[in-house]
This record gives structure tokens, sequence and C-alpha cells, in this order.
């Protein structure tokens, strides 16, 4: 947990250390650490059942998917570190304990009162009835018990399957440390940074992300002085607790898509440019070079956790909700020029005694201690339930008069008067900041003078806090005697008469001392108190310094107790000592209710009442409410664990008295570093030894969801995580500043900003801030106040854009005009595109050619939208601009699926031009640059679907290697010699095999008649019984009224309903439902993918499932929808609510409605989702048998490469084949959010269900290279649901359509490859069996395209190259093509026929002799003795898909056109243009002959066309008809 309420303080002082995070705007991360207990503890319980009830099984699943989505959201680039917490250091025990007990007290209370409301039917179980079944006692989430020790090698397992199969995880390290190794999560995270550091492994501006729930995680960041350190964590609802469910929401199934809810990153950079800013200050009131903003942020951590941490309790009068963290900075910002040093001293080395200077600690105390007896006055004021706020407008005059700074100048006071506008407009000195962020790398402190960098800025002001010259007289700095001074003061501060009534009272009723006469023993309670703070230092700083301490009190003293404390401090002994083995710590932190976590012979110690230990495990624990709201923030009064008694109790347990397998879980072990090496030797032992610990490596974690078998390509090492030194207050040498831009985080410095602290009540979490936050102001450019402001901004930003046209590609093309790609937002920026310009007086505008357009603007309306922008950008982030600034009107880049392919908003907003930044076209270019390979990647082979390579299209394979090659290209004017590079690939699995039947199992789908409901109404039995009415009703949504009850929570409505359609929301449950829209048919027809606008309509029913569920409802309560029905038709029409207590009566009520609730969960409709009506999916029993087809495919590929294991799995062959291809042929994937331009993109609107497709995804939970089937489509999203061949981890059943964990919900054109629809280059150039066949219509329509010709030892028999014969006749001789597949005698026959029929006239051969010729003529070359070759020609096409011979002449055609040749003497050319419905029209024009006569030419001519179009290629082509013979 870390400081309550620490991370909500920090976020409304700093509002802009937080933003959003998705996948299309994540920063750039090398290093992602996970602390894994807040997974665990997430996935131990379902939105449906929070009790659990899942198996340990369910939850390592959902672990490793949730690890999944977070590893796709975030990408890192070098290492993944999996830490779970391991044993504990005594110091942590305490808290353990009493969360453990409150935990198992509050859990049984939930099961209590979920067995009332009949959400379950079982209590909570002990450990003899611990099962699959059981509520989830999270309690079990400790080192030692057997859920722990199976996570361990079910992480192991989950990172070596996905360092095999997925492509974005082979390049990464990753880490598992698990329950087994010593110490905290996040801290073990720590002891690998510092391991980093120490041995110089750690690189320069590396770039972290820890994702966690805990706040303490803030500050452990902050020590390490990454500057580049981001937190990762689910985005609050701080609301949720007191908003109120009073009726059943209904909403669309959420999708399984690879993001699932919102996350937000704090980052630590941006916070430390908050305290720069607001100490940048103090680098004048210090002695010259002393100023480090390094030290300065350790200081910050060590008064921080003075307010409270999970190793020590606060002191009683500091309280983070009351304003103490607000006092103690005031102060220490006070005391810092006069101690002219800081209060914290980090030199790395551990144990260090002068870590800390205890007598600036001490007067730091001592003043708190001051306003103790204030603090306490308000809060008698107040009462108990009220808020006693110590800090407000006038805390800085009334602290400092109690402090006795009164006769003193203060700086923070000063300053404090100065920030009291959030209009300041004082100027940064920017150059300061820097150099403070980033000082001498070889010493702590600045490299130059505050002189010489005050100097480097003019004229020398002191960032939001006035000019130097207004804080003077500067504040003298305490020489020794004034520092004896001080501390004569924090001892007399002790004394004070008004506070001794309040210490008497709490150290008697809390701690159960005597105040006034046992001295001795709060100087004990004081040097303990002292040691928490030095140990809890040392542990943020340096690792643990002592295993075995811990604060033995649950209170902590007052701060003007803590005197003397240089005396106390020499007192202190550390001892390191060793960790507990965990099923010590079991004992030591597990409460009786969860004792069957232990082994049997342990479990006595804690359950028996005859045990040593039985006063230590108390039934009933009193807690301490005093003052606080929350239960949680309750005292636990435990005694503490006597550690001495605890061990002498286990050496009474005789070692044979575990199992061997319990032996194991009492051991502690280390880390394992897992690395992706398929170059690596064919075996590896240390995998086999760790992983078949349990039961063998053979047997899988997930033995109902995956039985995969691990591969050799993964190697396992051992790592240990000791460390000699600690972190220290300085920057890694070669950092560069945040606001750099190749570092690519927010940063604060990108702008020139003054700061000042105000109370604006900031609302960050949904509630006002009482107290004052940090608020960022910028000043308007002086040219924005100009004329024509607007147009020279629009132009600026047009200037930027070469090519807009590829800049929106992967947009929506619906959108019209130039748009211009933008950053929005400060400091976290997210992608858009700029439409527009605006000022008060115009608007602007531009076209296409960026001609800008200028239109008159709404004054009033500009001015009403302005201030409302500016109050939002005030109260909710903190930024404060100048009014009647520029607008821009922005469409928003938003995610059409979560983890896929972008698409802009549909409605433009305006946005202040301030915070609007052009998009540097270098950092597109560097986006959209493809991946490098390297030897041992793995790729998808995609090269041309002909030739002997064909077979291998889509399928995964290894690069061997990459070389360059000159490749000679023929051009028309020049030859020119190409260096391309070639990559020799290895195929890692067998070709694509089809899926027998699946277009006539797909086709069932369209099969299933739905029909009105009268008509499942009749088959149910129930025509006559209830009205239609009601029937239309039950089918959907029957709202029941009921009383406030504590079986229902806050529900006053419920639904009784079936719930199969929904008419307001336009929700279906695919298979029982449809909803066919009334709309006109488009023109040109509908496009596939495009599903009908779900306008006006009804809604169609599956009859026999239908009826089913009507008839199960009839006869499970009999009478009831009879009863149901009657109160309907009684009210007539209008929304109908029926009231639960008319329908069952004041006394049975509750149980009937539970009962009805129980029957509805448990329909097979239930499980299946609801969709929008413009879904289309695949029923359950269609998914069903296509996966049973393709497994049975995978049993016979299982026979065909015996080396396969599993079989489902597509391993190597025995021979694996190697090909030669370009690099162009190979494909790595396809970036986290890609473009739409890809050539092997197919659009979104083609996809059609039974659509086969392979994953080419880069990073996501689907293996690369994955094949699967299209099963559901969702416009408008993109998205579609896939059944892939194999299970995965990551996967799920698709809402309970597919069996196992195959399915997936993916962006369509980012992540998938349509193998059924694949672009025409990338066509099999040959007859192949398609899987799922373009449909003829489709065929038939689709313009014919030029094919590259094989070479000839690849051609078919159709493409050889054809002979030429001689034919006579009357006429002449002729020349003719004697095409494969045609005897000599046909074509003799059909051309001596043609020849001693034709006529010439004598006018027509004397045009030709003079070389004359008609428009539109068909053009004949003729041989003979001067005779006319008359040459209807013998017109021909090619087989659909085959390449053209030399002789075609094929021209370039427009869509929709197709050329034919005639062959022979006579070649002549026609075009053709193909309509949208197949009807081949065609003008042909020769002769002169009338109009009648050219009618018939082109009516036979047209028939014979369409003839020729259904040719396959194989048989003879049909003589022309007579009258086009003239032609």
């Amino acid at each position: 947990m870390g400081v309550p309420r620490f991370y909500r303080w920090l976020s409304e002082r700093y509002p802009l250390i937080n933003g959003p995070v998705s996948r299309s705007n994540a920063p750039p991360v090398d290093n992602f650490y996970l602390d894994m207990n807040g997974i665990l503890h997430n996935c131990a319980r379902s939105a449906e059942n929070p009790l659990g009830g899942r198996s340990d099984e369910d939850i390592y699943w959902e672990s490793c998917n949730y690890i999944d989505m977070l590893v796709t959201l975030i990408q890192p680039k070098r290492l993944l570190f999996l830490a779970v917490d391991g044993v504990a250091p005594r110091a942590k025990m305490n808290q353990q304990r009493a969360r453990r007990y409150r935990a198992a007290t509050a859990l049984e209370k939930v099961a209590e009162t979920s067995h009332q409301r009949g959400n379950t039917t079982q209590r909570l179980r002990t450990e003899s009835e611990a099962g699959p079944d059981r509520v989830f006692d999270s309690n079990c989430i400790t080192p030692g018990t057997t859920f722990m020790h199976g996570l361990s090698r079910a992480l192991l397992y989950y990172v070596a399957v996905k360092l095999e199969s997925d492509r974005s995880w082979q390049d990464l390290e990753v880490i598992v440390s698990g329950a087994e190794v010593p110490g905290e999560g996040e801290h073990k995270i720590m002891e690998y940074i510092r391991q980093l550091k120490e041995q110089k492994r750690m690189p320069p501006n590396t770039r972290h992300c820890i994702y966690g729930l805990d706040a303490d995680l803030i500050f452990l960041g902050l020590v390490t002085h990454e500057p580049h350190f981001f937190l990762l964590r689910e985005k609050i609802d701080f609301q949720a607790a007191f908003r109120k469910v009073r009726f059943e929401k209904v909403t669309a199934t959420k999708m399984d898509r690879d993001i699932r809810g919102d996350f937000e990153l704090l980052s630590l950079g941006i916070l430390r440019e908050y305290l720069s800013l607001e100490f940048a200050y103090l680098e004048k009131r210090l002695p010259a070079g002393v100023y480090n903003l390094e030290r300065i942020i350790d200081d910050f951590v060590f008064v921080a956790f003075l307010v409270g941490n999970d190793f020590m309790p606060h002191s009683p009068t500091l309280e983070i909700r009351e304003g103490a963290l607000n006092s103690i900075l005031f102060l220490y910002k006070e005391l810092l020029p006069r101690f002219g040093g800081y209060l914290t001293e980090a030199t790395g080395k551990a144990r260090n005694p002068k870590l800390i200077n205890f007598d600036r600690v001490e007067i730091l105390l001592s003043k708190l201690g001051l306003l103790e007896s204030y603090i306490l006055e308000k809060r008698a004021t107040v009462g108990t339930r009220g808020t006693a706020f110590i800090w407000g407008t006038d805390s800085p005059n009334d602290h400092t008069a109690i402090w006795g700074f009164s006769s003193e100048p203060t700086a923070a006071a000063t300053a404090s008067k100065k920030q009291r506008s959030p209009s300041c407009t004082t100027d940064p000195t920017r150059a300061s900041l820097a150099h403070a962020n980033n000082p001498d790398p070889d010493s702590e402190a600045p490299s130059s003078s505050p002189a010489d960098a005050a100097a480097s800025v003019a004229p020398e002001r002191s960032p939001g806090n006035g000019d130097a010259a207004e804080l003077e007289p500067e504040i003298p700095l305490w020489d020794e005697e004034a520092l004896a001074v001080a501390l004569e003061d924090a001892a007399d501060a002790q004394k004070l008469q008004r506070m001794l009534s309040y210490k008497r009272r709490y150290y008697h009723e809390k701690l159960g001392i005597d105040y006034d006469h046992d001295a001795a023993a709060v100087r004990r309670i004081c040097r303990s108190y002292l040691e928490a703070i030095v140990w809890t230092l040392e542990y943020y700083l340096n690792g643990v310094a002592s295993w075995r301490w811990f604060y033995p009190y649950h209170y902590a003293p007052f701060c003007s107790d803590m005197v003397g404390l240089q005396a106390l401090a020499q007192e202190i002994r550390l001892e390191q000592g060793t960790p507990f083995l965990p099923l010590q710590q079991l004992l030591a932190v597990l409460p009786p209710r969860s004792a069957w976590c232990l082994p049997p012979a342990y479990a006595k110690l804690m359950t028996d009442t005859s045990s040593p230990l039985a006063d230590l495990y108390p039934s009933q624990v009193a807690i301490d409410m005093q003052g606080k709201r929350n239960e949680w923030e309750g005292i636990v009064l435990l005694p503490f664990m006597d550690e001495n008694r605890l061990f002498a109790a286990l050496a009474s347990v005789p070692p044979d008295a575990l199992t061997p397998t319990e032996q194991e879980r009492n051991h502690l072990g280390s880390c394992i570093l897992l690395r992706y090496r398929p170059q690596e030797g064919t075996s590896n032992e240390h995998m086999d030894a760790v992983l078949s610990a349990a039961s063998g490596i053979g047997s899988s974690p997930f033995p109902s969801r995956m039985a995969r078998s691990l591969s050799a390509c993964v190697q396992m090492e051992s790592l240990s995580l000791q460390h000699e030194r600690g972190f220290v207050p300085r920057l890694p040498p070669g950092t560069r500043p945040a606001a750099d831009k190749a570092v690519g985080h927010p940063s604060l410095l990108r702008r020139d900003v003054t700061h000042c602290f105000e109370n604006v009540a900031i609302d960050v979490f949904g509630v006002p801030s009482r107290l004052e936050s940090c608020i960022i102001c910028m000043e308007t450019p002086q040219a924005w106040h100009e004329a024509h402001a607007a147009q020279a901004c629009a132009n600026a930003f047009l200037s930027g854009v070469a090519d807009a046209g590829a800049a929106v590609s992967s947009l929506d093309q619906s959108r019209t005009g130039l748009m211009v790609p933008v950053h929005m937002g400060f400091p976290w920026q997210s992608p858009a595109l700029l439409e527009a310009v605006e000022s008060a007086t115009e608007r602007v505008t531009w076209d296409a050619n960026k001609a800008l357009i200028i239109e008159r603007n709404d004054p009033q309306r500009f001015r009403q939208t302005d201030t409302t922008l500016l109050a939002e950008l005030l109260q909710r982030r903190g930024i404060c601009l100048d009014k009647n600034s520029l607008h821009g009107r922005v469409r928003r880049i938003v995610e059409i699926a979560a983890g896929g392919g972008v698409t802009d908003a549909a409605t433009a907003e305006s946005f202040p031009l301030e915070l609007i930044e052009a998009i540097d076209s270098k950092e597109g270019n560097e986006a959209s640059s493809s991946t490098e390979l390297k030897p041992g990647d793995t790729v998808i082979y995609v090269g041309r679907r002909h030739g002997e390579n064909a077979r291998y299209f889509g399928c995964r394979a290894q690069v061997v290697a990459i070389r360059a090659a000159k490749l000679a290209r023929k051009r028309k004017q020049a030859s020119d010699d190409q260096v391309d590079t070639q990559v020799v690939i290895r195929v890692l699995e067998p070709p694509l095999v089809p899926i027998p039947a699946l277009k006539e199992i797909v086709a069932r789908n369209d099969a299933v008649q739905y029909a009105p409901l009268p008509v499942a109404l009749r088959r149910a039995g129930l025509e006559g019984v209830i009205s239609l009415r009601f029937a239309g009703m039950l089918t959907g949504k029957v709202r029941c009224r009921i009383p406030k009850h504590e079986r229902f929570g806050d529900l006053l409505e419920v639904n009784l309903g079936l719930g199969l359609r929904f008419k307001r929301e336009k929700l279906v449950v695919p298979g029982y439902v449809v909803y066919r829209p009334v709309q006109e048919r488009p023109a040109g027809g509908t496009t596939a993918g495009n599903a009908p606008q779900a306008s006006e309509g009804t809604f169609l029913f599956a009859p026999e499932p239908t009826a089913r569920l009507l008839r199960s409802y009839h006869e499970t309560f009999p009478g009831l929808l009879e009863r149901m029905d009657e109160i309907v038709t009684k009210r007539g029409d209008g929304d109908l609510v029926l009231k639960a207590v008319e329908l069952f009566g004041t006394a049975q009520w509750p149980d009937m409605v539970a009962r009805i609730q129980t029957f509805l969960r448990s329909l097979e409709s239930a499980r299946l989702p609801l969709v929008r009506v413009t879904s289309r999916v695949l029923t359950q029993d269609i998914v069903t048998d296509i996966q049973t087809q393709i497994q049975r495919i995978a049993c016979e590929r299982s026979a065909s490469f015996p080396a396969e294991t599993p079989p489902v799995e597509a391993a190597t062959p025995p021979t694996a084949p190697t090909l030669v291809c370009l690099r162009s042929e190979v494909l790595p994937g396809f970036p986290a959010v890609a473009t739409s331009t890809s050539g092997l993109v197919t659009p979104f609107s083609a996809y059609e269900l039974g659509d086969r497709v392979l994953y080419v995804g880069r990073s996501g939970a689907v293996p690369f290279g994955a094949r699967g089937v299209v099963v559901g489509i969702h416009p408008p999203s993109r998205e579609v649901d896939v059944v892939f061949d194999q299970d995965f981890i990551g996967g799920s059943d698709l809402q309970g359509r597919c069996r196992g964990c195959a399915g997936k919900t993916l962006d369509a054109e980012t992540t998938l490859l349509n193998l059924s629809r694949l672009p025409s280059e990338h066509r099999s150039s040959q007859p192949t069996k398609s899987a799922h066949p373009v449909p003829v219509a489709r065929q038939r329509d689709a313009p014919l395209r030029k094919m590259p010709r094989a070479p000839p030892s690849e051609r078919t028999h159709s493409e050889k190259r054809h002979e030429r014969v001689q034919v006579r006749g009357n006429a002449g001789v002729r020349t003719a093509d004697l095409l494969p597949g045609t005897s000599r005698a046909t074509v003799d026959a059909h051309h001596r026929q043609s020849l001693n029929t034709s006529t010439g006239s004598s006018k027509d051969t004397t045009r030709r002799r003079a070389g004359r010729r008609e428009p539109h003529e068909v053009r004949s070359s003729h041989q003979g003795d001067g005779k006319r070759a008359a040459d209807a020609g013998r017109f021909r096409t090619r087989p659909q898909g085959s390449p053209p011979s030399r002789q075609d002449a094929h021209r370039a055609t427009p869509a929709g056109h197709t050329h034919m040749s005639g062959a022979g003497a006579s070649t002549a050319t026609l075009s053709i243009p193909v309509s949208a419905d197949s009807q081949v029209h065609g003008a042909v024009v020769g002769q002169s002959a009338s109009s009648p006569h050219r009618a018939q030419v082109a009516e036979e001519m047209s028939l014979y066309l369409k003839q020729l179009l259904r040719i396959d290629g194989q048989g003879v082509v049909p003589p022309p008809p007579p009258s086009a013979r003239h032609t």
C-alpha cells in the first residue's frame, strides 16, 4: 500500500503527472517491470462472482492473460521483469498479519451476505473443502502456499511459450522472480536496478516503467535517480464506491480484445520537473554550489514517508488529508536555507551512520510538534466526521508565527504570497532549471556557480516566485550557535503545557504508558520510532538493512517528543540477519481461518487450543477506528509475533512430518533469466530441472487449456540480485533531459512556462481538492494578438505537410478535405487532425492545394467556447492560458479497437492552439520504417503464389542468412543493375491445408430460418396462453420494481425477461435473434463487409431455440407467465413496470425473484454474448464444427509430420525446406499501429464469415503466424472475431461460442492477413482449390489482370508456346495458332470454312491499296498474291489466372474492361466493358451496314463473348456467329 492517500495528494498537487495511455500513444519503454501481486488479486475474482470461485488454474491463466495485455500495451524493447512477493522483511510482516486478519474477517462477512442474497450456495470453505469451486481466500497469495508454488511454475511455462511463439518477445530478456525469492516484488525490482547501476550495465537514458498499485513505487522510482521513469496503473474511479447501482444496465458484451480497461501513466520525469520548478528559487538562498535537485528529491521522499508507510505508523497529528504534507514541505523550504544543507546524505553505502542529519531532522520534527495543539484544537472544532484542514490561504502566516519565524525573513512565506493568482506572468529561468535537472555527472553539485547560471538568463528572475530583489533581505544561514539554540527550542517544545493533557491521555490509552512518571518508556518508543525512520530510508535507498527488525508498537509518538535524536541514534543497531523461510512466514502472518494454506503438521500449531502459540492467534480482533473514516484505516490490535516462540514451536515438529513437496515449498530460491536463443543446442537441462520440479516438464500448468511441450529455443539460467552499493543522488553520465525529443517522453520544459501555487479546487478524481495545486502558466505569443494571426498560423501548419494524403492514409477515407496531422495536449500529447484555425473574428480553412479559405467567425460563440476551454484546462489539468487566444478545430485520433487500428473522430472540437503542435516529418518516417531482419528472426513467407514455392505462402519461417544480390532489371531506355536483399529462410511448418467443407459449414449460418415471434410461440405451445405483446416483452426485458432489500443491495429494479434482444439498445443474442432492417437496396448492391445500418426494421427469432427457452420458463414457474401477462394486459400501453410485491406477495417476493434470476443465469443463452444488430457472427454449433474440422486436419498432419509435438502445433518438418527469396517476400509482422496502405492488407469491407486468416501482428496475445477462421464481423469498429487453429495463452472462448481458448477479437486491417481475399498480385497463378473461394459473381465481375509469365520449366500445358500452322482456302492462305489441347483437324476445318465463305468488295480493296482505313475498322494483315485474306479471326481468352503468351496483345485497360485478341493472320482487338451485374455489352463495327444489321451483329456478338468468358481454357473455342464474321 505504501503511504495511504499519497497518490491522490500528489496527483492533486501536481496535476499533470498523470496521463492516459493506449497502444497508439504509449511512450517508448526499454525496461518493463511488473509487481505481480496486484495482478493476482485482480484476477482471483471474476466480475460475475466477487467471492472468487475460480480454480488455481483459472487464476494462473487469467494472470498470464493480464501480463500479455500489459506487455502488448507498453511493448518494452529490452527487458521484462516479473516480480512476485517473496518472504518479506520482519518489519513488513506486522502489516501483512493485520491485513490478512482483516481480509479473512471481511471475506467471511461477504460470503455470508452473498449466501443470504442467493448468489452462491457455499460459505467460506476450510482446508478440507478447498477445491476448484471454493470461495477464494486471498490469503493463499502468500509465499509458501501451494498456490504460490504452482504460480512460479506457471509463469516460467508462460514465458517460455511466449518467447517461442511471440515475435515481439524474442528480443526481450525476461526475468521471473517467484515467491521463492525473498523480498517484496517492487524491492526485488529495485535490487536489480541497483545491481545494473553498480556494475555499470545500465545504459544512460534507459526508459523504465513499473506496473503496480502501491504508492511507495513513487518513492522507489524517485530514489533511483533515473529521470525517464513511468508508473503504470489502472485508471482509478474514486467515485465508484459512492455510486449506487439502482437499475441493471444493458450494454453490449465486452469483446475479448488485446487491451481491456483504461490505464494511465504517472510520469516521474514530470514530477521531477515540478519539483525543480518549486525548489529552484532555493538555488539563490543556499551557499554557492550547494543546490542539488537530486538531493532535494531524496529529502522529499524522506519527509513524505513521515506521514506513514507500511513499516511505521504516522505521528498522531500528521494526516495527509488534513494538509500535513503541505505544512511539512513549507517548513522544509523555510529551514533549508537556514541549515545550508540537506536532511539526508546517501552515499550508496549500506547502514551508513551519516545517512541522516539527526540535528536537522530533530529541528524539523520539533517545529512540527509546535503545530500539534493547533491541529488538535481544529479537530475538536470540526468533530469526528469533519476534516481539520491545517493548510489554507492564511496558513503560511499562521505557521510562521507558530514556528517563531515572524521576526525573520521567510523565503517560502514571501513566495507563497506571490503565488496567489493562477494568472501569474513571471518569466521562468529555463536555463537554470535545465541546469538543475542535469548537473555535472561527476559531482553532486552543479559545475557552474549560481551566478553563472543566472547570468545566462536575462532579466534575472526566480521561477514563479517573483524577482530576487523582492525576497530580500536574505535568510541568514544558521551557524553552530544558532543551531544549538534551535535544538534547545526543540527540547522546550516537548514541555508545552497545552499539550500535556493530550499526551497523558494518548500514551495511556494507546500505549499503556504513564507519560508523567515513565520517561524511560517514552524514550524507548522514540528510539524505536527513530530506528523505523532509519530502517525505512535504508530500505528505499540501499535495500534491506535488517531482515529481523520491526517497529514493536501499534502507534507512533508525538513529534514534539522526538528530541535528543543524536544520542538516540548512537543506540541504533541494525544487523542484516536472514529472511524467514516461507512456511515460517505463513505461521507469522496467517489467521486461523486460513490455516488450510499450511501443511497439516504446522496448521495444528495455529488451530489447536493446546498449541504453545495459541495465544498469538486470537479468534476475535479489536480494530481501533478512532479518528478514522474507512474500515481499512483502522488499526488492527493484534499481538506481535514472538519469533523465538515461533521457532521453538516449529522445532517441535519432526522433519518427516512434511512431505517432499511441502519441504520443497519451504526453500528459498533465485531469479530465473530466460532468453530466446534458437541457435543454442538441442537440449536445455536447466529448463528441465526447473519446470519438472513439481510434475515434470511434459505437463502443462494449464491441462484443461493447453498441452504444449517446450522446445530448446529458450535458454534459462539462475540470476542473483546481490549488490554492494545503493542509490546515490546523482544522474547517470550522459543523461539527456526529458525535454529532448529523442527520449520520446512528455515534458513540461518543452515550453516556456511559469508556475504558481493556488487552491483552484482542481478536480482530478471527480471530487474538487481543498488543498493547493501547482498551476502551470503559459503566455500567448505576442504575434497571435495581431490581425490575421489565424492565417499566419494556418500557413505555418500547412508548410510542414509534404504529402497530406499519405499522412492520413490510415484514417477514415470518408472524410473530405485536407487535414494536417498534429499532436494535441500538454505535456501528454495525443495524435489528431487539424482542419481549421479560428480567432474571434475569422475562421481559416484550406483546400487540397493548401489555398486558404477565410470566413467570418462569431465573436460571441468564440468567447463562450474559449471561456469553457480555459476553465476546463485549469480545473482538470492545472494549466492557465490567456483569454482570447487562437483555437484549432481538431479531430482526435481514436482507436477503433483497443490495441488495433485508428481513425479520426466523427466530429471536430475546438482546442487552444497553444497546446497544438505540428508533427515532425522525421517522426512519421521513423514510425513507418520497416523492421530490420537478422538471422534467427521469425517471418511469414508472402512471395508470389506461383512456382515451386507457392505452397509455402503464409508459412512461418526462420531467417537463416541475409545477403545482398545484384538483380538485373530491364528498362525501356537503359539497363541498370539494382542492389536488392536476398533472404535465406527455413520453413518452420507444413503448408496451409484447406479446411474441408468450410464453405458448406459457413453457409449453414445463412440457412437458419428465422421467423416472427408467433412461430416460436406456437412451437413452444404457448400460443393462446400468453399474449403476443407480453411474449415480446418476455424475450427482452420485463422490468420488475422491488423494495429495498439487503439481498439485492441498492437495486430497485430487476429484469425478469430472457434478454434475447433489446429494442432500444439494438442488441441481440446471436443464434437466437436477428435484426432485419427495412431500407432501400443501394443501386450498386451491398458491399460484403458493410453491414446494413440499423434504422427501422424487425426482430426475427430462431423458432426452435427460442421455443425451448419459452417452454423451460413456463414449466419451471407454472402460472407465472400467465400472471405477468394478465397484469400487462390490464395496464394497457406504455412502458410497463411490474411490482414484485404484487406478483409474489410481501413475504415471498425475495425468494421468488432470486430463484428467477438464478434460473435465467443458468440458461444456455445467458452464456452467449450480446452483440450489436450490425454484427454478423457464426452460431456456436457452426463454430464448433469448424473447430472439429481443424482438429481433424491437425491429426492428419500429425501422421504426415511425426516430428511435430504436439500435433496441433506446426513444428518444423523432419526435412525443413530452405528457400531463397527477396526481402519483400518475407513479412516480419505488421507494426503495432499499422496503416492500411500495405499491399497485403485486405480492406475490412471485403471480409466475410469463414475467411481464412493469418495473424501477422508484431505483438499481442496471438502467436505470430497463427492461422484461424473469421467467425464474427463487427462494423463499424473494423473488428473481427477469429477462432484460431490452436489454443494459446491469452485466448478465450469468445463468450462461450468456441471450445477452449482459441478465440480473439482483433482489428482486421492491422493484425491479420486474409488468405481468402489477397490482392491480385498475391493470388495463385494456377487453379487451386481455395478453402473459401470467392463467389462466382465476384469472379465474373472482377477484371482480368495481366499476370507475370512463369519460367518455361514451370509452365502448365495450357501456357506452353503454341504452334504456327498454315491453312489454305479459296480466299488465300492463313497462318493460324495451334493452341494446346486443340487438334490440327479442328483448326483446318474452322479456318478453311471462313476462307472459303469470305468475300470482299472491290471498293474495300481499292481503299486498302490507297493506304486508307475507316475509323473504328478492325485491322487485318493478309498474305497471298494480292488477294485479300478476309479473316473473321478466332477470338480466344486465357483461362482465369493463367499468364499471357507473348503473342497476346493485351494493353493497359481501364478497370472494368477486358481486352480480347484474335489469333491467326488477322488480329482483332475488342474492348468489352464488364458491368456490375455481369452483363457483357459490346459494340462491333466493321464495313458499312445499316443500323438494324449493326444491332443484330452486336446482339449475336454479345452472346458469343459471354460464352468465351465461361471457357476454362481446356476446350475448343467456338466459332463466331455468321453475322460477326464480316467484321
